[in-house]
């Protein structure tokens, strides 16, 4: 049986290959500004392997390489073309920032300690992406943070839509709890669930080195990041 070349099937195609460079498009930056290469790599195989299909289908006959390499070739410059757009439009820190794949930090100076409060060990904001995660024992480049599964010892706090605590975390009553609100804190716990989270709480984490620390929640970019204001008091 002859390929069906009739003004029916390339109006099917020229709707099929807008819908597809569209689809590949979209999806693909809306991976891109969410950090997930996955995701991109996901939408572009789907609609190729729907292309595959409908090629095969319509054109097996003669003509069929002629039809699947432009296609193929249009839905991969599609995909790589969206990606690296959203790419551009991800979030940039400017300043003293520090800026990784999916976190970043932004140092401040660290004030005097308050009267009966041990010195700060540290302090500045910190944005956690979703699957990211922060040591605040760390005086690292990159603040301590990092993506994906959480390091093997010394993460203390991890985000993914609620903030998961390595060792245990402290809800306390205080809007901005000091050290002393922390230290005898007694309802501890070690997960805050989104739904709490994007209320911007002030609680109070226990770090893998034994250090206290608070953490102010801004949940204005909740779920897709938060923004933690923390300060990590040394050990006594």
């Amino acid at each position: 049986m002859p390929p069906d070349f009739s003004k029916e099937t390339v109006d099917r195609w020229q709707v099929f290959g807008g819908m597809a460079g569209v689809a590949a498009l979209a999806v693909s930056a809306i991976g891109g500004l969410k950090d997930s290469l996955p995701l991109s790599l996901a939408a572009g195989g789907v609609v190729t392997l729907v292309g595959v299909l409908l090629l095969y289908r319509w054109g097996r006959q003669a003509g069929f390489q002629r039809f699947l390499i432009p296609v193929v070739v249009t839905l991969i410059g599609a995909l790589t073309t969206g990606f690296l757009i959203a790419r551009n439009l991800s979030p940039s820190t400017s300043g003293t920032g520090t800026t990784g794949s999916a976190s970043r930090t932004t140092a401040k100076s660290v004030a005097p300690a308050a009267a009966g409060e041990p010195a700060r060990f540290r302090e500045g904001r910190v944005v956690l992406n979703e699957y990211s995660w922060v040591d605040l024992d760390s005086h690292g480049e990159s603040g301590g943070v990092g993506s994906g599964s959480p390091a093997s010892n010394g993460h203390d706090l991890s985000y993914s839509y609620g903030l998961n605590a390595a060792e245990r975390l402290a809800v306390v009553s205080a809007e901005s709890p000091g050290y002393r609100d922390c230290y005898e804190a007694t309802d501890l716990r070690t997960y805050l669930d989104g739904d709490t989270v994007k209320r911007g709480p002030a609680f109070c984490v226990k770090t893998s080195e034994g250090r206290w620390a608070r953490v102010v929640v801004d949940a204005s970019g909740w779920p897709g990041s938060v923004t933690l204001d923390v300060v990590v008091w040394e050990k006594e």
